[in-house]
């Protein structure tokens, strides 16, 4: 009789444990699965995503206008959460920072306005750039550029997509 109880006991304990496993491997499944399906709509995300940066025709000083055209297939916006940096010939770099209202003090950047490849303001889906549109940024660099000092601007979105280009002062 002893034997008995102890046999149902392990019998029962086998069983708990297998149970609780296969519960761990479902549940561990389950989130695997789910982050493979957010790493591909986020890949899905990145290669529809593309960015150029123009640099103005001249640049001799002051408020810097640079155009970035969306040439990719996705819609942009949360323009707070994008990233714009400037580095210098000596090698010194600066991370501007975003002003909604304009590029008041030094080292601040601003959307300007958003148009149609045609060059006419937005109307449709007003302030994002959808594909095929141009925003043009207006850039306060944090220190002057001398005639035929260049500086490098990045111009990156909130989920990596960056474009780079170069200004030259007159």
């Amino acid at each position: 009789m002893e034997t008995v109880l102890v046999s149902l006991v392990s019998l029962a304990l086998i069983i708990v444990s297998f149970v609780s496993m296969e519960i761990n491997t479902l549940q561990s499944t389950n989130k695997i699965a789910s982050s493979l399906k957010q790493m591909e709509a986020q890949s899905s995300e990145l290669v529809r995503t593309n960015i150029i940066a123009v640099p103005p025709a001249s640049y001799a000083g002051g408020v810097l206008e640079l155009t970035v055209k969306n040439d990719g297939q996705t819609n942009l916006a949360d323009f707070a959460q994008w990233d714009v940096i400037v580095q210098y010939q000596n090698g010194d770099f600066s991370y501007l920072a975003y002003s909604p209202t304009g590029p008041e003090d030094p080292g601040q950047w601003t959307v300007q306005g958003i148009y149609n490849a045609g060059g006419s303001p937005e109307t449709f889906d007003p302030g994002i750039l959808d594909p095929g549109e141009q925003l043009i940024v207006s850039i306060t660099l944090d220190r002057s550029l001398s005639s035929g000092q260049s500086c490098e601007i990045t111009v990156s979105t909130p989920n990596g997509i960056k474009s780079q280009t170069q200004v030259t002062a007159e």
